[in-house]
């Protein structure tokens, strides 16, 4: 039997692997990527619930999160974000249903100390050339690293977005058919 499940927010994804009871003895699929773009499946479990469950209550104090395959669609709760994920720098959102900058821009501007960003898999639509500075804001001030591998995205797309990326270092953008510059 085929299962659809729908869409959740960042906010929903965060707090059912981080910050719930289920979470903190759950076990779990983790969609893994092997070389060649190959996807295979590991089962986790976790143990030590009690004080695992104490730990993840205090989410604003984590700083790497990992949220493959997750469905994430949107942003959640911008408060919410803000006070508790905003001690985020690195984050891991590969495989989910991101379409638009505008949406990753919404959860990123709550996220200030967010440095390194991953979004491969998430088939996104092009930034349009000449963006105001309203749409993406602070978004991707702090960002140093980007990897936007397999998302659909061209030269033409990055370059639409650089000048909301003013500390990036590091792009990663393989798997996108760009074949020149």
């Amino acid at each position: 039997d085929t299962v659809i499940k729908a869409p959740r927010t960042f906010q929903e994804a965060f707090v059912f692997k981080y910050a719930s009871e289920d979470a903190a003895s759950a076990e779990e699929s983790i969609t893994m990527r092997q070389p060649r773009g190959k996807k295979t499946e590991v089962v986790c479990e976790l143990v030590g619930n009690e004080r695992e469950y104490v730990r993840m209550l205090k989410t604003n104090e984590l700083d790497e999160i990992t949220l493959p395959a997750a469905l994430i669609a949107g942003a959640g709760d911008e408060e919410w974000l803000k006070e508790n994920a905003g001690g985020i720098t690195c984050l891991e959102l590969e495989d989910n249903l991101f379409k638009s900058w505008e949406e990753i821009a919404a959860f990123s501007t709550q996220l200030p100390k967010l440095a390194k960003l991953t979004l491969s898999g998430n088939k996104l639509q092009p930034a349009l050339p000449g963006m105001p500075a309203q749409v993406y804001g602070s978004a991707f001030l702090s960002l140093t690293k980007l990897a936007v591998n397999a998302t659909g995205v061209t030269f033409q797309h990055i370059a639409a977005l650089s000048a909301f990326l003013p500390q990036l270092k590091d792009l990663h953008c393989a798997s996108n058919g760009m074949s020149s510059l």
